[in-house]
Protein backbone atom coordinates (compact mmCIF):
# COMPACT_ATOMS: atom_id res chain seq x y z
CA UNK A 1 0.00 0.00 0.00
CA UNK A 2 1.16 3.67 -1.17
CA UNK A 3 1.82 6.53 1.30
CA UNK A 4 -1.22 8.15 0.32
CA UNK A 5 -3.26 5.10 1.27
CA UNK A 6 -1.71 5.35 4.38
CA UNK A 7 -2.30 8.66 4.87
CA UNK A 8 -5.72 7.82 3.90
CA UNK A 9 -5.96 5.32 6.98
CA UNK A 10 -4.64 7.31 9.48
CA UNK A 11 -6.77 10.36 8.22
CA UNK A 12 -10.02 8.37 8.77
CA UNK A 13 -8.90 7.17 12.10
CA UNK A 14 -8.57 10.99 12.84
CA UNK A 15 -11.82 11.39 11.67
CA UNK A 16 -13.82 8.47 13.49
CA UNK A 17 -11.61 9.43 16.67
CA UNK A 18 -12.99 13.49 16.26
CA UNK A 19 -16.61 11.85 16.33
CA UNK A 20 -16.27 9.93 19.34
CA UNK A 21 -15.26 13.14 21.10
CA UNK A 22 -18.12 14.83 20.60
CA UNK A 23 -20.65 11.84 20.26
CA UNK A 24 -19.22 11.12 24.41
CA UNK A 25 -20.24 14.37 25.12
CA UNK A 26 -23.22 13.59 24.42
CA UNK A 27 -26.56 12.18 26.61
CA UNK A 28 -25.80 8.49 26.20
CA UNK A 29 -29.03 7.49 26.07
CA UNK A 30 -30.66 9.97 23.77
CA UNK A 31 -31.46 8.99 20.34
CA UNK A 32 -28.49 8.95 17.68
CA UNK A 33 -28.74 11.95 14.91
CA UNK A 34 -26.11 12.40 12.10
CA UNK A 35 -27.80 16.09 11.12
CA UNK A 36 -26.81 17.18 15.13
CA UNK A 37 -23.30 15.65 15.07
CA UNK A 38 -22.73 17.43 11.86
CA UNK A 39 -24.32 20.61 12.35
CA UNK A 40 -21.94 20.49 15.54
CA UNK A 41 -18.62 19.51 13.86
CA UNK A 42 -19.14 19.48 10.43
CA UNK A 43 -18.87 15.85 9.99
CA UNK A 44 -20.58 12.43 10.61
CA UNK A 45 -20.28 9.22 9.76
CA UNK A 46 -20.99 9.26 6.16
CA UNK A 47 -19.22 8.72 3.19
CA UNK A 48 -19.23 12.60 2.16
CA UNK A 49 -16.65 12.60 5.19
CA UNK A 50 -14.83 9.81 5.24
CA UNK A 51 -11.00 10.01 3.97
CA UNK A 52 -11.20 6.76 2.73
CA UNK A 53 -14.29 6.99 0.74
CA UNK A 54 -13.49 10.49 -1.17
CA UNK A 55 -10.75 7.73 -3.18
CA UNK A 56 -12.80 4.48 -3.05
CA UNK A 57 -16.29 5.45 -3.32
CA UNK A 58 -16.38 6.24 -6.64
CA UNK A 59 -15.39 2.83 -7.55
CA UNK A 60 -17.52 0.62 -5.33
CA UNK A 61 -14.65 1.11 -2.77
CA UNK A 62 -12.81 -1.79 -4.63
CA UNK A 63 -9.65 -2.38 -2.91
CA UNK A 64 -10.49 0.08 -0.14
CA UNK A 65 -8.18 -0.85 2.65
CA UNK A 66 -11.43 -1.76 4.86
CA UNK A 67 -11.32 -4.88 2.44
CA UNK A 68 -8.08 -6.07 3.77
CA UNK A 69 -9.47 -7.35 6.86
CA UNK A 70 -13.07 -8.20 5.02
CA UNK A 71 -15.41 -5.49 6.67
CA UNK A 72 -16.35 -3.62 3.51
CA UNK A 73 -18.57 -0.97 4.69
CA UNK A 74 -21.57 -2.37 2.62
CA UNK A 75 -21.61 -5.45 4.14
CA UNK A 76 -24.35 -5.30 6.36
CA UNK A 77 -22.58 -7.12 9.25
CA UNK A 78 -19.86 -4.65 8.94
CA UNK A 79 -18.28 -2.10 11.78
CA UNK A 80 -19.66 0.67 10.12
CA UNK A 81 -23.43 -0.68 9.83
CA UNK A 82 -22.93 -1.40 13.44
CA UNK A 83 -22.31 2.40 14.10
CA UNK A 84 -25.45 3.44 11.70
CA UNK A 85 -27.45 1.04 13.14
CA UNK A 86 -27.22 2.29 17.22
CA UNK A 87 -29.81 3.82 18.81
CA UNK A 88 -28.22 5.67 21.36
CA UNK A 89 -25.08 7.58 21.50
CA UNK A 90 -24.05 5.08 24.28
CA UNK A 91 -24.18 2.04 21.48
CA UNK A 92 -22.50 4.61 18.66
CA UNK A 93 -19.54 5.10 20.88
CA UNK A 94 -19.19 1.40 21.60
CA UNK A 95 -19.30 0.63 17.61
CA UNK A 96 -17.50 3.66 16.82
CA UNK A 97 -14.86 2.47 19.39
CA UNK A 98 -14.95 -0.86 17.33
CA UNK A 99 -14.73 1.11 13.80
CA UNK A 100 -11.25 2.93 14.79
CA UNK A 101 -9.51 -0.44 16.03
CA UNK A 102 -10.36 -1.71 13.14
CA UNK A 103 -8.95 1.30 11.00
CA UNK A 104 -5.76 0.75 13.63
CA UNK A 105 -5.82 -2.78 12.07
CA UNK A 106 -5.42 -2.03 9.10
CA UNK A 107 -2.27 -0.04 9.84
CA UNK A 108 -1.08 -3.27 11.71
CA UNK A 109 -2.33 -5.97 9.38
CA UNK A 110 -0.40 -4.16 6.37
CA UNK A 111 3.12 -3.00 8.23
CA UNK A 112 2.17 0.74 7.89
CA UNK A 113 2.00 1.70 11.82
CA UNK A 114 4.79 3.81 12.85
Amino acid sequence: MDTETKKLVKDSIKHWERMLQWAEKQDPNSGVSQHTMYNNINEAWFSSDCPLCGKYVIDGCVNCPLEVLETQCNFTCSDWHQVDRSRTWREWTENAKVMIKTLQQILTEIGMED
